[in-house]
């Protein structure tokens, strides 16, 4: 059993979200960095929906009552063990019984992700996870050990571009295109300059920020 101690800020659980609703004015939602919430299952040998833990800094501090497997992967917020091992984003580790998980500061990135090896089944919604976060919350698993691992340094997922995370819809759309950003841009968003691609039919699910009026 794994007790969550301290929330965090913006701490939910994510998984790929809730595809193929936008004719109902539901949104896919899904985690900010979906690259990284795929790697912090495939660490952990999980299956391609497994929902993960997604915070901001400070993340959760979460108390383990047995012995569990767990993955992190995304931002570096020097996660630390009560034992006083740290670990490092990008990798799979096994944590002892007794043991306590907090994040005590944000060295690089925005977003961390958790997964827990053999999570048991969280409540859901048109097949996404729908449940929420809540102190003494208690997280129930299957006794799973793997062997530890890290990725190497060819995973570095911070960099001074621009990112460009495509979302599901865009899996239905092919376009290229070149864009330059402005120095109006800021921490609120960037402004782009350049040719825009223009959809030729409507795809059947999309997010609300690729809509226009």
């Amino acid at each position: 059993m794994i007790i969550i101690e301290k929330v965090g800020f913006l701490t939910t659980w994510q998984d790929d979200g809730r595809i193929g609703y936008g004719h109902w004015g539901v949104r896919p939602g899904g985690p900010m960095d979906p690259v990284s919430a795929q790697l912090a299952r495939g660490l952990i040998h999980g299956t391609a929906n497994l929902p993960v833990l997604e915070s901001h800094f400070p993340g959760p501090v979460l108390r383990f009552d047995s012995a569990a497997t767990i993955s992190i992967t995304g931002a570096d917020f020097g996660a630390r063990l009560s034992s006083g091992r740290c670990l490092a984003p990008r990798g799979c580790y096994q944590v002892q019984a007794g043991e306590v998980l907090t994040f005590t500061q944000k060295l690089e990135g925005e977003w961390v992700y958790i997964g827990i090896a053999g999570l048991d089944p969280l409540r859901s919604w048109l097949g996404s996870v729908d449940q929420p976060i809540q102190v003494g919350q208690m997280l129930s698993h299957q006794p799973i050990q793997l062997p530890e691992k890290k990725l190497g340094n060819w995973y570095r997922p911070f960099s001074s571009s621009i990112r460009f995370l495509p979302r599901p819809e865009f899996n239905e759309i092919t376009f290229g295109f070149e864009v330059e950003r402005l120095p109006e841009s800021n921490r609120m968003g960037y402004r782009l300059k350049g040719s825009f691609p223009r959809l030729d039919h409507s795809p059947s699910h999309l997010d609300d920020t690729h809509l226009t009026g």
